[in-house]
């Protein structure tokens, strides 16, 4: 749907333990100011750190569960976190996100990784 398709890498202690394909933005606010909240715009670029479990999603595009993350930088950027697109590559209007990151095909796999590292 126009949206351009970023690989998200995950890390635990400095280790490459997975990459997912994700979308941020919509394609129409690919352009707009990354460092700046209700833009709808993509993430800015960087490190960022996984909140400590999956919560309930609050809005039917988030797909019902988000995982908060936190950058490790400077930004006007809040409020932000992973979850799966269920617009993905659908005529709906709602495809990609408002600023978050999307993984594109489930967001089920990051939910188990949260789950057994609680049950640790």
């Amino acid at each position: 749907m126009g949206n351009p398709l970023y690989e998200l890498r995950l890390y635990a202690n400095g280790r490459l333990m997975a990459t997912y394909e994700t979308v941020t933005g919509r394609a129409e606010s690919q352009n707009r100011n990354r460092h700046k909240s209700g833009t709808e715009a993509p993430l800015p670029d960087g490190q960022y750190q996984v909140g400590s479990g999956v919560v309930a999603g609050t809005h039917p595009e988030v797909g019902g569960r988000f995982l908060p993350i936190e950058p490790l930088f400077p930004t006007g950027r809040y409020a932000l976190g992973i979850h799966y697109d269920p617009s993905f590559q659908k005529t709906n209007g709602e495809d990609g996100t408002e600023g978050c990151i999307a993984l594109t095909p489930d967001f089920s796999q990051i939910n188990l990784k949260a789950q057994s590292r609680d049950e640790k």
